[in-house]
């Protein structure tokens, strides 16, 4: 096993130690990495950059106030086993993203390269289920907010 830490980079250029996961699967870790995001409790999380140096890896993020979570209500036990991924249909003027998929796996390694492989799958999807429209999945945020000049990882 090994140790994640999330870093929390600020504008005074301080880095403070968000949480620490002291044993976690590196088929976690990686998954972690590929994730744009991060939610705890109220806060959302946007991560700049990863650093994979064994056996302790970090992932850097910055505060997201742009997004916000509309329920805040703590949920300890999921009423579903193993690892879950949503799509969602994004809008820019929207505050809700409505779910377009959920994705159940069970193998860590199936998730993951499920990630990996997601811009195809909902591109696809977009253009022949739904119509050209805007969805934003991890890493199509990505390529828009290259598109619009602004900071990206």
């Amino acid at each position: 096993m090994e140790r994640l830490e999330y870093h929390l980079l600020e504008e005074r250029e301080e880095i403070s130690v968000l949480f620490t996961y002291p044993s976690i699967s590196r088929s976690e870790i990686l998954m972690r990495f590929a994730c744009d995001y991060l939610v705890k409790g109220k806060d959302v999380f946007e991560r700049v950059l990863v650093q994979a140096d064994p056996p302790v890896h970090k992932i850097f993020v910055r505060r997201n106030l742009e997004e916000t979570v509309l329920d805040d209500r703590l949920r300890f036990g999921p009423q579903w086993e193993g690892i879950r991924i949503e799509s969602r249909h994004f809008h820019e003027e929207w505050s809700h993203y409505p779910v377009i998929y959920r994705y159940h796996f069970h193998d860590p390694q199936d998730a993951l390269l499920h990630l990996l492989n997601g811009i195809q799958k909902i591109l696809y999807s977009a253009l022949w289920i739904l119509g050209i429209q805007k969805i934003l999945y991890s890493a199509l945020w990505i390529l828009m907010r290259k598109m619009r000049g602004q900071p990206v990882i």
